[in-house]
């Protein structure tokens, strides 16, 4: 299903969460297009990259 379906970005990288001003999306973030999740939603899907943290 994942590779067949088309991503949908509707939140890009560097850009504001929109309940949580603070926290900036590190990846653009989406979801598959047609298709429904637990909650109802297009399954979520992260595109890229993080950055990666030393301890």
């Amino acid at each position: 299903m994942a590779r067949t379906s088309n991503i949908v970005i509707d939140r890009l990288k560097g850009i504001a969460h929109p309940r949580i001003p603070h926290f900036m999306y590190p990846v653009d973030y989406g979801y598959l297009a047609a298709t429904i999740s637990g909650d109802g939603d297009g399954i979520d899907v992260f595109v890229g990259t993080a950055p990666t943290r030393e301890l």
